[in-house]
């Protein structure tokens, strides 16, 4: 962890010697090994929703239902809330770690001043909105429960990070702000304005995630009636635009400057 020491050994002592120490140094552990492998984890979730839509298709099967625009209504705001986020942090601020967790400054402004894990909100309701294209409640519900579950661990995990490094700062910070229901009463503007292109240089694969996972759970659906590939155009128009678009960032972001911008 940048620029800071393992803790004293009086203050893993009196982890060791706190009732919940046992219970919490095990979420704590489980939600590092969970952030590492974040990024395919859900796929579980996604062959069991592909599983139930191939098992119970609609009588819309391959055309775009009601259901599924809700859903995509629900997921696109998720987009925005990661977005929104994304695109107004700063070099070194929490949330920036991929695969292990750090932070030089910890935000507290913008989505951080009204919810303390705005990108693990956007990621529920992204994945509550890929649920609804299977047509079934039950099916967003139980979603629901396992990200709640899953982001959990991770926020605890990251938590006690923030709290080990920045302290009473953490503390204060934590005490006022909702874990992952906002207050919006709590609003702080951000320091930085909104970057369009850096959030999508970031959060391309987030926005691609979604494209081909309801587009994945409508081909299981529209194979489980019997129909093939019998898709509508909207499908395919909506599966390759966000193909090319994926592409087209990805190559950006690797390969030059664009989506670059100084002082993130």
């Amino acid at each position: 962890m940048p620029g800071r020491d393992s803790p004293a050994p009086e203050a893993r002592a009196r982890r060791r010697d706190s009732p919940d120490a046992g219970l919490v140094e095990e979420w704590t552990r489980a939600g590092n090994w969970l952030f590492r492998r974040r990024s395919y984890l859900p796929l579980l979730v996604l062959a069991f929703l592909a599983a139930l839509s191939f098992a119970f298709p609609s009588n819309a099967a391959g055309r775009l239902d009601s259901w599924e625009l809700a859903g995509m209504l629900v997921a696109v705001a998720g987009l925005v809330v990661r977005a929104w986020t994304v695109g107004h942090a700063p070099a070194g601020t929490s949330g920036r770690g991929t695969r292990r967790l750090e932070a030089a400054s910890l935000s507290t402004e913008g989505m951080y001043s009204v919810v303390r894990h705005p990108l693990y909100l956007g990621n529920l309701m992204i994945w509550a909105g890929v649920a609804a294209t299977t047509g079934s409640l039950a099916a967003v519900a139980v979603t629901i429960l396992v990200f709640w579950i899953y982001n959990e661990r991770i926020m605890l995990a990251e938590e006690r990070f923030l709290h080990e490094r920045f302290g009473s700062v953490f503390t204060r910070w934590a005490a006022r702000t909702p874990a992952l229901l906002p207050a919006p009463r709590l609003w702080r503007p951000d320091r930085l304005p909104f970057s369009l292109l850096f959030a999508l240089g970031r959060d391309h694969a987030a926005l691609y995630a979604w494209v081909a996972a309801t587009t994945a759970l409508e081909v299981a659906e529209t194979l489980g009636a019997g129909r093939g590939l019998d898709l509508a155009p909207f499908w395919a128009i909506y599966f390759g635009a966000g193909t090319v678009l994926y592409v087209v960032l990805w190559r950006l972001k690797k390969d030059s400057t664009l989506l670059d911008v100084e002082g993130r």
